[in-house]
């Protein structure tokens, strides 16, 4: 993303950072006996996958894909 230029840049490292401090959290509870944590954690990987692969990914792989620095696409409607 560095080699590109990506202007989100940040932002996805910021997205990066929120997703493995939830799945700490998830660990944690985990640890503290917490099972049906597994249910929630599935459910969290599976939203947040979601909307991080059809929206900054996405958004990414077309701008390196196509030489483009800054263009913004169209907002993904929620899952």
């Amino acid at each position: 993303m560095q080699r590109y230029a990506y202007t989100e840049l940040a932002s996805v490292k910021a997205e990066h950072n929120e997703f493995t401090g939830q799945a700490a959290r998830f660990v944690n509870d985990f640890g503290l006996g917490r099972d049906a944590i597994m249910v929630e954690l599935l459910d969290a990987m599976q939203e947040w996958l979601k909307r991080h692969f059809l929206g900054s990914d996405a958004e990414y792989y077309f701008f390196q894909a196509n030489g483009i620095a800054d263009i913004k696409l169209p907002q993904q409607a929620p899952m």
